[in-house]
Parts: structure tokens; C-alpha cells; sequence
């Protein structure tokens, strides 16, 4: 059947915009295993290019007759939708893959060589089934054409957009606000709406456009029942749900979890509660006894509020900026936990910013007496510079001479973690004071002296754990070696198959 010139450019921009939604949705699952950036752009591009490269010197030699062709990139688009339903969406088989391997092998080289061939073919295979479609799909358009050259440039415009708004697509919209799991659903239905599309043969067109249907019928049903099935046992945690909404960045939920204690969630994981908030009160209020009357303070994580409270209580602080950069965290905090944290959202010296921690420091024209760094910790993409000497290099610039960067840090397993950012911290401050609260480490760093102590023995000697270590490792924007002493792994597996796709990969 022979068909526009038209038809084959409307073709091929759609090819080029699926394709470019599978490989930035692969290319986030390899940023999830291999943390280092450099390494996780590497394989992402070397993989998709290869594939790209072998599948189309392979399917151009089949190139035939236009028929041929046609058959060639129905059945291409439906492999890759299959692909990507059975194994692209199916990570946490990677998790269990990789996991396998890390207990098999004992040495760190083939173990991380493995990793990265495996993520690599995980990568290669989708552009193996994308790269063809080009030169058939410009071989097709030249049929009728006498201008190869300029045609060809012509074809690859439209591929090229196609591929640019696709990555757009992926990037901004359907991972952040629907999740892998539905994005694979549609990118799917998408290549089999391709593949009805071009196929001539009638059984073929009803197959495929059944399983569109089902497709969608799947995607409603996730969506209607998101919070039931596999995560009914975690859902339990929740309690009688007092507040839930969807964010950029994961369902967001408060719990009544006890007749004491009310806690707020980014989907499964704990962030803050009103029976566990020592720690936050702690550094709120060793930060506001070190201020001096009209003291700035700036606030970066807001969770339950409970920090900036402490802040705010203090008389000294004249101005507090909140900087949260979850709008639904902001919005539940201010709902269900204003009671908790003297409404301290609503009071005259209070600013709330809904942006990023380390953007909102950098551009920030105002010098401050302190700053406080109070997020969830390092696994988090969008919290993990905040842990780098490039945020404290910036952070020491904001301050004013005797100023405080105040750090909440998670308890790792080690003192390994602590050291490192012991370390960072020391590459840009003189002065660092560190206590143990609560089972939580809270670091201050200054250009002069603090009057901070650990209250007991106990917490000197945990503090001298992370004092006497030798690591001499430093955590950088380029260089985040705390992943590679945080078990990253182990803590994904306790949580349902979507958590690192709305908690850690944002």
C-alpha cells in the first residue's frame, strides 16, 4: 500500500518520540544503581548509541521492498512495547540481579564491572529495537524522491524533534508526575498505536489495538488502586489518614499512627511525627541559643515544621526563611501540624519559599547568622548536594563572620558516612562541633568557636568513633562518594517496587 510522504514523517517523529521516553526512563533506572554520575551517563549514551548503530546497519541490509519495510517496523515498535512492559518497568529485578552478584563475588572490581554490563545491556536492548526504524522508515520516504541528500536531512529533522520532545516529555512530565510504571504503560501503548497504525493485515490491527485497550485498563486500575494490592502491608504504617495528596515528588501522607503520635509520609518512609522529633527540635534549638538579637535564619527542609519552630520561638530571630521545595509538604505541614509547630508558618517573621535548598542559597542576595540543612539525607537526588563541599563552599559565603551551617544527618550504620561529611565540612570551615541525638547525627560548622558540647559519655564516645576514623574521603557534586558507604540497596528492597521511582530517582 503505498502511502504519503507525510504519513512517513508523522512516522518516523513518532518513533523518534518514544524513543527518546525509553531511554531517558532506562537511563533514570541506571542513575538508581550506579549513583556516580559520569559512569551512569556513560553507559546510558554508549548503550543507547550502540544499540542504535548495530540495529540500523543490520535492518537497512533487509531493507527490501517497501512492504517489507513496513513489516519490519510493526514488528520492531511491538517488541519494544513488550520490551518494556516485561523487563524495562520489572527494575526491582535488577535490584535482585545486582544484589545476587554483590553476594557471590567478594572482589569490588568484577563486581562493579558486572554491574555495568549488566545496566549496559538493560540499556542496549531497547535502542537495538528503536535504531532500525530510521533508515527504513528514510528509505521509504526517498521512494518517490529524487533528492537523497537534502530528503535525508529532511527525515532526520523530523526524527530529531520527535526525539526532542520525547525526552522533554519524559523528563518533565510523565516520569515526575505519573511514575515508571505508568510511563510504561503508555510509552508501550504508544508503540503498538504505531504498530496498528502502519500494518496492513487485519488480525494484526485487532491484536494490537486490544491490547492497547488493556493497556489502559491497566492504567486506570493502578491508578484507582494505587494504595491496595502489593501495598496493602505497607499502607498499614500510615494509620488512619488524616491528610494525602500527590507531589512532585511522591504521595505524601499524614498518619494517625497512634493516639500520640501523628507522622507525615513521602510514600512509605517516615519523614517527621510528633513522637519522634527530638532531633529536629534539638538542632532548632542548639542553632537558636548560638543567635544573637535580628538574627537571619534560613531554614532549608521544612518537613513537620518542628525545626523552624524552635527557631522561630527564639526572640533573637528576627527573619526565618523556610526553604521547602515540596509544595504538598508545605501545604500538609501547615494543615496538620501547626498546633505542633507553634504555627509557624503564619507567624510575621516567617518566609516560606517553595524551592530548591542549594539553588535558593546559591542565588540568594541576603547574608544569614545561620543555616539550617534539615532534610530526609543523601540518598535523595534533590537533597543529596546539600551534602557536598560545593553547597558548604556556598553556604560559608551566605553567612555572616561567627555564622552557623547547622547539618540533620541520617544514622548510617558506620561511622564511615559521618567521617566523610566531617571531612567535606572541614575543607571550608575551621570550627566544627558535632552531637548524637536521639540516635541522629547534628553537625555545626563555623569560621569561629561554638559553644556546643556532647552531654554524656556515651555521646563522646560516638563522636570520637567518627573523630578517630581514617577515611580521608570528601563528598563533592561531581563526586558523591557517600553512596558508596550507604546501602542504598538494602533499603529499596524495604519498600514496594515504585518507592525509588517517586523517593529516590527526582
Amino acid at each position: 500500500m503505498m502511502r504519503s510522504n507525510r504519513f512517513y514523517l508523522f512516522l518516523i517523529f513518532a518513533v523518534g518520540f518514544t524513543s527518546l521516553i525509553y531511554e531517558i526512563y532506562a537511563t533514570r533506572v541506571a542513575f538508581l544503581f550506579i549513583i556516580e554520575t559520569s559512569k551512569a551517563l556513560t553507559i546510558g549514551i554508549s548503550a543507547f548509541l550502540a544499540g542504535l548503530a548495530v540495529s540500523s546497519y543490520f535492518i537497512a541490509k533487509k531493507y527490501g521492498s517497501p512492504a517489507s519495510a513496513i513489516k519490519i517496523i510493526f514488528w520492531l515498535q511491538v517488541g519494544i512495547a513488550f520490551w518494556s512492559l516485561i523487563i524495562l518497568r520489572r527494575y526491582d529485578i535488577l535490584n535482585e540481579v545486582l544484589d545476587t552478584i554483590s553476594t557471590l563475588i567478594t572482589n569490588e572490581f568484577i563486581v562493579a564491572i558486572s554491574t555495568s554490563a549488566i545496566l549496559w545491556f538493560y540499556l542496549f536492548i531497547p535502542a537495538l529495537f528503536l535504531g532500525g526504524a530510521f533508515p527504513l522508515i528514510n528509505g521509504l520516504y526517498l521512494n518517490n524522491k529524487d533528492s537523497g541528500i537534502e530528503d535525508t536531512g529532511i527525515v532526520y529533522f523530523w526524527d530529531t524533534s520527535g526525539a526532542v520532545l520525547g525526552a522533554f516529555a519524559a523528563g518533565f512530565l510523565l516520569i515526575p508526575y505519573l511514575g515508571f510504571e505508568n510511563t510504561s504503560i503508555i510509552t508501550s501503548a504508544m508503540s503498538l498505536m504505531i504498530a496498528n497504525r502502519i500494518t496492513p493485515i487485519k488480525i494484526l490491527k485487532t491484536g494490537t489495538a486490544t491490547i492497547i485497550l488493556l493497556l489502559f485498563g491497566i492504567l486506570i486500575i493502578n491508578n484507582q488502586n494505587r494504595f491496595l494490592s502489593d501495598n496493602l502491608n505497607f499502607n498499614a504504617r500510615f494509620g488512619a489518614i488524616l491528610f494525602q495528596e500527590t507531589s512532585p515528588f511522591g504521595e505524601v501522607t499524614v498518619g494517625k499512627v497512634s493516639a500520640d503520635d501523628k507522622t507525615l509520609f513521602i510514600n512509605y518512609r517516615d519523614m517527621c511525627g510528633t513522637d519522634s522529633n527530638v532531633s529536629e527540635k534539638s538542632i532548632g534549638s542548639i542553632v537558636a541559643n548560638q543567635l544573637e538579637l535580628g538574627a537571619r535564619v534560613a531554614n532549608i527542609g521544612l518537613g513537620c515544621g518542628f525545626t523552624a519552630g524552635y527557631i522561630a520561638k527564639n526572640n533573637n530571630a528576627e527573619i526565618l526563611d523556610i526553604i521547602e521545595i515540596n509544595p504538598v509538604v508545605a501545604k500538609a505541614a501547615n494543615l496538620e501540624f501547626a498546633e505542633h509547630n507553634g504555627d509557624v508558618l503564619n507567624l510575621p517573621k516567617t518566609r516560606l519559599h517553595i524551592a530548591d535548598g542549594f539553588q535558593f542559597i546559591k542565588t540568594a542576595d541576603k547574608i544569614y547568622d545561620a543555616i539550617i540543612v534539615d532534610v530526609e539525607e543523601y540518598s535523595v537526588v534533590y537533597s543529596s548536594p546539600l551534602y557536598t563541599r560545593d553547597f558548604f563552599e556556598i553556604a560559608g559565603k551566605k553567612l555572616h563572620p561567627g555564622g552557623i551551617l547547622a547539618l540533620w544527618t541520617y544514622n548510617s550504620r558506620d561511622e564511615q558516612v559521618q567521617k566523610i561529611i566531617l571531612n567535606t565540612l572541614r575543607e571550608v570551615f575551621p570550627f566544627i562541633a558535632i552531637r548524637k541525638i536521639a540516635g541522629f547525627y547534628l553537625f555545626f560548622a563555623s569560621d569561629e568557636k561554638m559553644n556546643i558540647h556532647p552531654e554524656n559519655q556515651e555521646e563522646s564516645l560516638m563522636i570520637k568513633k567518627i573523630l578517630d576514623n581514617s577515611l580521608a574521603e570528601i563528598n563533592t557534586v561531581d563526586n558523591r562518594v557517600i553512596e558508596k558507604y550507604y546501602d542504598l540497596q538494602s533499603m529499596i528492597a524495604k519498600f514496594p517496587g515504585d518507592y525509588p521511582e517517586k523517593y529516590l530517582i527526582k
